[in-house]
């Protein structure tokens, strides 16, 4: 119900067709003319004769045979491109329609200058000769999808046939193994010939394949086979290990990689697998050629260039040198004291780094140490001196980072008789509590009671 108030208001309608308590007279009967001429016409428009608009195709109602470059499939027509018309236009009934990879043809099987066109070997002659079907590439398949045979198969009049490429065997390496996938339609998507090799290595294959590479570039998952231009006995690629070796740390390690990654992508998947940061500056060597790992787009890779492009392949060997770096070493007991700052590498063990500090401290006259009277602690874990420095990667020991040094009560030796010899020996807090002549791990404080049995 609107107001005449309301109705002046409105965009919609002019002052005085809406009155209070209902809709006026004139309204009434607008609504009624031209509503009812809008059930009669059917498919809309507002027409005083109730025969539906004129215009059908604005409303996109349109007949689409009369649209330029529409085929008729079943019945149904679909705007392609514009059938080529062989023999002279007849009835509907006598035409073959094929539908090829570049174009569509409307055959006039009536038509004395086509020839005898019965079964699907006249068809295969015909597309043969004259519009350059390459039978070893590509077949003919009805509309329920079936594949006429290039025999005496008698073709059914009128129908529809369509052109495509032969299934073809496709073979997927992955992680040093080779899988062939037999009878791959033309029209098989990327992601289903993942999901048949996930399916058909599933209880021999340890390492997830995700995607799928051809000549360097990764496969969308979207795209068709035949799309792609991929040809019976294509091989695709998945992951394949390279090893990566640290001289220096004396490291081999076995990384996967897709051939579509970078340097900079590898060598992150190196460090991963052997739990190191990266410092600014390595590099990765690779057929005496350099790549520098902090850019993609450094002189070496030439804007970005995939391990496909550089030349690397399955079981290639790559070499892997990781500059020095700065530390500070910090006196955890004496904060007023300045951090001291050393240059140290990943393969340095960690006496080689008490060592340096405390020959900085010697040349400073400040201590007269040994490096038994002190530790290192990085990251809450005393760093243990027979470990290298790559190892407390894990904890990101990097450029920069802050590594205290404990002394307190290191020099006292406490004096404890093993229960095994009788010696008496002194063991510092951050030695091993052992016997130093026999081994034995048991041992007692002297003022203690001995257990006897």
């Amino acid at each position: 119900v609107f107001s005449r108030a309301g109705a002046s208001r409105s965009p919609f309608f002019p002052r005085g067709f809406l009155l209070e308590g209902g809709f006026s007279t004139p309204l009434l009967l607008f609504f009624t003319r031209h509503m009812a001429g809008w059930d009669r016409g059917g498919r809309g428009g507002w027409d005083d004769t109730g025969g539906g608009s004129d215009h059908e195709a604005d409303w996109g109602w349109g007949d689409p045979k009369n649209e330029p470059g529409s085929m008729e499939l079943d019945g149904g027509y679909m705007t392609e491109k514009k059938p080529e018309v062989l023999g002279k236009p007849g009835p509907t009934e006598n035409i073959i329609r094929v539908r090829m990879v570049d174009k569509n043809l409307d055959i006039h099987t009536g038509d004395p200058s086509i020839g005898e066109l019965k079964t699907a070997a006249d068809l295969y002659r015909l597309l043969t000769r004259d519009h350059g079907l390459n039978t070893e590439t590509h077949r003919i398949m009805n509309q329920e999808g079936d594949h006429i045979e290039e025999g005496g198969t008698e073709l059914k009049i009128p129908s529809t046939y369509i052109v495509e490429a032969n299934p073809i065997r496709i073979t997927i390496q992955h992680d040093g193994h080779s899988s062939n996938l037999d009878d791959i339609a033309p029209h098989t998507e990327i992601a289903e010939l993942l999901k048949e090799y996930r399916r058909k290595t599933e209880l021999t294959q340890s390492v997830p394949l995700s995607y799928l590479s051809w000549e360097g570039r990764q496969l969308d998952s979207k795209r068709t086979v035949e799309s792609l231009g991929l040809r019976d006995g294509v091989v695709l690629m998945g992951q394949f290990p390279v090893t990566v070796k640290d001289l220096e740390c004396k490291l081999d390690t076995e990384v996967k990689v897709y051939p579509f990654d970078n340097v900079p992508t590898l060598v992150n998947k190196y460090l991963e697998e052997t739990r190191r940061v990266r410092h600014y500056g390595s590099k990765l060597v690779f057929d005496g050629q350099e790549y520098d790992c902090d850019s993609a787009n450094d002189s070496g890779m030439e804007g970005g260039r995939t391990l496909h492009d550089i030349g690397i392949r399955e079981n290639s060997s790559l070499a892997y040198h990781s500059p020095d770096f700065p530390v500070k070493l910090r006196d955890a007991k004496s904060q007023q004291q300045e951090p001291v700052a050393l240059r140290v590498m990943d393969h340095m063990e960690v006496k080689t780094v008490k060592n340096l500090y405390l020959t900085h401290l010697h040349n400073e006259g400040q201590y007269n140490l040994s490096i038994e009277d002190f530790r290192l602690i990085f990251a809450g874990q005393e760093m243990q001196d027979e470990h290298k420095l790559y190892q407390y990667g894990q904890y990101q020991l990097r450029s920069h980072s802050i590594i205290d040094v404990q002394q307190e009560d290191l020099k006292i030796a406490i004096k404890y008789e093993c229960s095994k010899c009788g010696k008496i020996v002194a063991i510092r807090a951050s030695e091993m509590v052992r016997c130093n002549e026999c081994g034995c791990r048991v041992v007692y404080k002297p003022r203690s009671q001995k257990y006897k049995p």
